[in-house]
């Protein structure tokens, strides 16, 4: 029984650490150069396309879960989620 307290204790920590990570993660991508923002969204990414001054992006998974709120995919937008870059 022990062992799952131990087991359970670093799990809630890890849980913090990733929400914490979470949180400073637009200011960390800010902070790095132009080479790791398209690496980043290569990862991210499958497709995205330019419409009408509309970045849409088709994310990959498990990121497309995220994308659409946890939204099945009847439910979600054609694309995935809302323009990245409104016009």
């Amino acid at each position: 029984m022990h062992g799952i307290k131990v087991l359970m204790a670093k799990n809630y920590i890890q849980g913090i650490q990733v929400l914490e990570l979470a949180n400073r993660a637009y200011d960390l991508y800010l902070q790095q150069p132009h080479e790791a923002h398209a690496k980043l969204l290569h990862f991210l990414l499958s497709n995205a396309v330019l419409n009408d001054g509309n970045l849409w992006p088709t994310y990959r998974k498990p990121f497309d879960i995220l994308a659409n709120r946890g939204q099945s995919s009847t439910k979600a937008s054609p694309r995935g989620f809302e323009p990245l870059l409104p016009a």
